[in-house]
């Protein structure tokens, strides 16, 4: 305890007041509060999940754009993929569902 106070006093003599209160304000800014670091952090890394989950969002809606361009491309190019998306036929034709 005894070096505790000696730590004390020779910090109180060698630092100047508003230096000490300067810090305790950081200090209590930076803990307390709505901005303080800890959410910065948490901010931080929700913003990067949020961008990562928008650039799969980009590339799916790049998938669904291709297939839409490939459906509107001709009535044959729709008629092949209703054929193979949802199994669909023309009305003279039998489909033939085989599992593996």
């Amino acid at each position: 305890m005894n070096k505790i106070n000696l730590l004390i006093k020779y910090l109180l003599k060698r630092t100047n007041k508003y230096w000490i209160t300067l810090i305790v304000f950081i200090v209590i800014t930076q803990l307390i509060g709505d901005n303080t670091v800890m959410d910065y952090f948490k901010y931080k890394w929700e913003i990067e999940d949020i961008e990562a989950e928008i650039a799969a969002q980009n590339v799916e809606k790049e998938i669904n754009i291709a297939k839409i361009d490939e459906i509107n491309g001709s009535v044959e190019d729709l008629e092949i993929f209703a054929r193979e998306q949802y199994k669909m036929a023309a009305p003279d034709e039998e489909i033939f569902i085989i599992k593996e």
